[in-house]
């Protein structure tokens, strides 16, 4: 758990937002008020409700501000409530305004070990080691010193401290438990044993080390022995949560599901609610799951403020192919309070799985606004932004989730592809490299890091990597990767038989079926490759992923008959494919001169999530071709939506450049700043300086695009300020061969 301790040593006020006085309590003294709202807070507090608690704290703040007890109960309350920010400055305030307040002081530093800057660590040892001089017999403050010591790497000082402790105190079970864990971190599960057992045998009574006894030994393999220690702690306190959830884990490992039943039953008894949806759970991953949502429903129903089980059981819904169920369940709630975090959360997943990107991009807002730290959060409105083809938004939204939970590795992972897909391999590569070093060697990891090694070139490392890898394990993913390297090197035949390895194993990897199919491109095989695509719809007619692969496929090589039929199939699929199979439709209808078709497809689909980027685009396109103010207006609203989009400031900057001159330069300064070597972008700017009669300017632009782009249009342009600048001969001369090689630019490119 990280946290931001760069503040613990600040003096923070914490103001209260409650104005008035309580009733009856505007005759009493300021100390009275105090204590009055300290001993209800207390109260609050015993009875988990943190948030009255919290209140009641910071009216004894309010009542006497300058008092440390209602900082450091207001910083205990944070503890409590899981706001370790918050707790940190309260207790560096009640620390500050009371030296001498010991809990302040020791908790601060407790909890300054979570830190990971040793400087931090350093500090927190230090002050607990005045606490401990001041008061020897402090033993949570000399066991929390122990944990500094340990976290310092003076292992030795850390268990000698806590064997004195435990030779003053036998029975002091925290040092006994903290000790036991040092020595089987320093791999002597003998020794942890030993000071479990003497522990056990200095309280008898008491479940603790019995627990801690068990786990040690299940470590160790000894099952039976470990089982033992777990009925001796549930013998000696019948609802003991974590005994019972130990002794369940065992019996499900050991595949004793009868008995691993009862005791997740008598779990979910219990009146903490953490355990109280485990025994569905049981049931539910044992393949019961009929059985499962019914127990998951009871305890709804009992309980509606149970949002842990309620998320489970909507969940379960899904699952089993029942999502209007969980529709259903999250809209209760939401009637119930319509600023349900949980629910909210929730019912955006369901928005996101069934297309409605603008929906959950609406509940999200909405989550964010009271939770504004929720990496889950940040990290779903990342995936709403990206359906709608926000990529700056979604990329934003997902570095946010990762700078608030460093350690969530889908998050890095999905950043890093996002990166690649951009173009951006180096950035992709140094963010994998900064994930915690407990990750790097994930499978996840490696992985990606192998896809940016190719992105980059480095193809020396990649099979340096892969080659020993291999020879031992034929991984689908690094058999992919090598057969990635074949296609860089020319090998078709040993590319193509890595794809068809892949394919054989994973039948539906699309990437495997590019890979295959880019193989016989590149040797020019078109008839090879349609055979191979055949064959494959023919194997998996029902995967509208594959129909959607195999339409953008057939655009690509101009068969709109073949490519019409595979987007149909796609659309049949389901919802999921329903957009981009809209879009290749769309694409056909346009190239074979049926524009109202066309529109009326784009107009259905930005009906259903109008901050589609994507589709506002290609409406903006096909628009262009024919009323240019109607392009004009819908690559505005693309830019309403997502003012760094290339694609709109590009095109509208090209669109303006006949009508407005000066609006088309700004605009195409803007794409300048974000693509300063795109080819096309580097055209628009020629056309924008042509248009404001800038001639000289506008052909260095054009050459730059020319010579990286040599395309009819590019070269069109190019011949064009030639003209403009007195050089007919080289003008004309590309102006001719530009037109023979597309007489339709005459039509196209009309007032030059």
């Amino acid at each position: 758990m990280s946290l931001a301790l760069n503040h613990y040593h600040c003096s923070v006020f914490i103001t209260v937002s409650l104005g008035l006085c309580c009733l009856g309590g505007c005759s009493r003294s300021p100390q009275q008020q105090e204590v009055r709202f300290l001993e209800r807070g207390k109260r609050l507090l015993t009875k988990k409700d943190g948030a009255r608690a919290l209140l009641e704290f910071r009216n004894a703040v309010r009542a006497m501000p300058q008092d440390a007890e209602p900082y450091y109960q207001f910083g205990l309350a944070s503890l409590e409530m899981g706001d370790f920010s918050r707790a940190a400055s309260a207790l560096a305030t009640a620390a500050r305004l009371s030296p001498a307040h010991t809990g302040a002081r020791q908790k601060l530093a407790e909890l300054m070990l979570t830190s990971r800057d040793q400087r931090v660590v350093e500090d927190a040892a230090s002050r607990l080691a005045g606490v401990v001089a001041e008061a020897p017999n402090n033993l949570d403050a000399n066991d929390s010193l122990a944990l500094a010591e340990w976290q310092l790497g003076r292992r030795d000082d850390a268990i000698k401290r806590l064997e004195d402790a435990l030779r003053r105190s036998p029975e002091h079970l925290d040092a006994a438990i903290a000790l036991a864990r040092m020595k089987l971190n320093r791999k002597d599960p003998a020794g942890a044993e030993a000071v479990l057992k003497e522990a056990a045998r200095q309280t008898p009574k008491s479940p603790t080390p019995q627990l801690a006894l068990g786990q040690i030994l299940l470590l160790s393999g000894r099952v039976p022995e470990a089982e033992a220690s777990f009925q001796e702690a549930i013998r000696l306190d019948p609802k003991n949560g974590p005994a019972l959830l130990a002794l369940a884990v065992l019996q499900t490992e050991s595949k004793r599901n009868a008995a691993a039943q009862n005791t997740y039953k008598r779990l979910s008894a219990l009146p903490d609610r953490q355990y109280r949806g485990l025994y569905a759970l049981f049931l539910y991953r044992t393949g019961d799951r009929t059985r499962a949502v019914t127990e998951l429903e009871r305890i709804v129903r009992e309980d509606p403020a149970d949002r842990a089980s309620r998320s489970r059981l909507a969940s379960a819904y899904l699952e089993i192919g029942q999502p209007d169920r969980a529709q259903a369940l999250l809209h209760s709630a939401l009637e119930r309070n319509a600023n349900d975090t949980d629910a909210l959360l929730q019912r955006a997943t369901l928005f996101l799985r069934s297309g409605k990107a603008a929906e959950a991009e609406r509940d999200l807002k909405q989550v964010l606004h009271f939770k504004p730290d929720s990496a889950e959060a940040h990290f779903a409105l990342s995936r709403a932004y990206d359906a709608e083809g926000l990529k700056s938004s979604h990329r934003q939204e997902l570095r946010e989730a990762l700078r608030l939970s460093p350690e969530t590795l889908p998050v890095r992972i999905k950043l890093a592809r996002d990166l690649m897909g951009a173009g951006d391999a180096k950035g992709a590569l140094e963010l994998l490299d900064q994930a915690p070093a407990e990750q790097r060697s994930l499978p996840a990891i490696v992985v990606e890091r192998n896809w940016a090694w190719l992105a980059l070139g480095k193809r020396k490392e990649l099979r340096d990597f892969l080659t020993p890898v291999l020879r031992a394990r034929r991984v689908p993913e690094l058999v992919l990767q090598e057969a990635m390297l074949h296609l860089l090197e020319e090998d078709f035949a040993s590319a193509r038989a890595g794809a068809d390895e892949v394919l054989r194993r994973q039948p539906g990897d699309l990437r495997a079926v590019k890979l295959l199919l880019a193989t016989y491109a590149a040797q020019g095989q078109r008839a090879k490759a349609l055979e191979r695509l055949s064959g494959l719809l023919d194997a998996q007619r029902s995967s509208a992923a594959l129909q959607l692969l195999a339409g953008q496929w057939y655009l690509g090589m101009g068969m709109l008959g073949e490519a019409g039929k595979s987007f149909a199939a796609a659309v049949a699929g389901g919802q999921r494919y329903e957009r981009d199979a809209g879009l290749g439709l769309a694409d056909i209808d346009a190239r074979e001169h049926r524009a109202d078709s066309a529109r009326s497809r784009l107009k259905s689909l930005v009906a259903k999530s109008p901050r589609d980027v994507p589709v506002l685009l290609q409406l903006a396109a096909l628009e262009s071709s024919g009323d240019k103010l109607g392009g004009i207006d819908r690559y505005r609203a693309v830019l309403a939506i997502d003012d760094s989009n290339l694609v709109a400031l590009n095109n509208l900057a090209y669109q303006l450049s006949g009508w407005s001159p000066d609006e088309a330069f700004q605009f195409a300064q803007r794409a300048m700043e974000l693509a300063p070597e795109n080819a096309t972008v580097e055209d628009t700017m020629g056309c924008a300086y042509y248009r404001k009669g800038i001639y000289a300017t506008a052909k260095r632009y054009f050459q730059a695009a020319a010579a990286q782009e040599p395309t009819p249009r590019h070269q069109f342009h190019l011949a064009m300020s030639h003209l403009k600048t007195g050089d007919e001969a080289t003008g004309g001369r590309m102006l001719n061969a530009a037109l023979q090689r597309d007489p339709t630019l005459q039509n196209s490119e009309p007032g030059w």
